[in-house]
């Protein structure tokens, strides 16, 4: 047996058991998460950024900053501004210049509203959540 396992008390292997079993079936959740997105033709991650731009503008009732929704779906934000750019690149999101900051300003495009409405109906439908 390994020395570091020697030094486990009794309760620390079967918590050591559950974090890896919820790991494994956060892996799982993931997959199913990604198997219904898949026809959309959208990640997991551009999913995320999707619903946390969604989020973010209902609360404000109004556009959104990249650094809001990185902050949101807790995501870097060189990996948010790629995955924004990506989005809009493809009409889902509007990146425009802000009169009151440097910050882009973001919002859903219509498209994006209508893919966010299908991505939600897949993931309800294949029991996802």
């Amino acid at each position: 047996m390994a020395a570091w396992c020697r030094q486990l008390t009794p309760e620390q292997p079967a918590a050591a058991a559950q974090g890896i079993e919820n790991w494994f079936e956060a892996v799982r959740f993931r997959r199913r998460l990604e198997a219904c997105l898949s026809h959309l033709d959208l990640t997991l991650n551009q999913w995320l950024v999707l619903e946390g731009t969604r989020q973010v503008i209902v609360e404000q009732g109004d556009a959104t900053s990249q650094l809001q929704v990185a902050e949101r779906v807790e995501m870097n934000e060189m990996t948010l501004s790629r995955l924004m750019r990506g989005l809009d690149e493809r009409g889902l999101v509007d990146r425009s210049d802000s009169f009151m900051s440097p910050a882009l300003r973001i919002l859903l495009t219509n498209r994006g509203e209508a893919v966010l409405c299908r991505a939600r109906k897949a993931i309800v439908a294949q029991g996802c959540p």
